[in-house]
């Protein structure tokens, strides 16, 4: 399934030997994300992964250690981390803040963190 609206990019974190999808979608509708990361083992998932092990970038290792984070609209964040919330492998990031990041340094300072 091609979609030019949900961007995939995989990181690898080597010190930790995790394989990471990076997903970023604009949809305000994201039924059909959910459903991918319900079924995310049998999804395009697997095309994605299998590319760094063909490049010999990774080797067995990093299989059962992979990770998902989604950049969504802030506002699909609750009903995303509420199906997703007993789910360690699966992370959720508005992307709002992860495109203006001076509104989360305001927060932290204003905080005092």
């Amino acid at each position: 399934m091609k979609d030019e609206h949900v961007q995939i990019f995989v990181a690898l974190n080597l010190k930790n030997k995790q394989i990471i999808i990076v997903e970023v979608t604009e949809y305000s509708n994201i039924n059909n994300l959910l459903d991918c990361i319900r079924n995310r083992q049998n999804h395009r998932y697997n095309s994605v992964m299998r590319k760094p092990e063909e490049t010999s970038a990774i080797n067995e290792q990093w299989k059962p250690r992979s990770r998902f984070i989604r950049f969504i609209r802030k506002a699909n964040m609750v009903k995303a981390e509420n199906t997703f919330h007993d789910e360690n492998d699966v992370t959720f990031i508005p992307i709002e803040d992860a495109a203006f990041p001076w509104t989360h340094r305001n927060e932290r300072e204003g905080k005092g963190l």
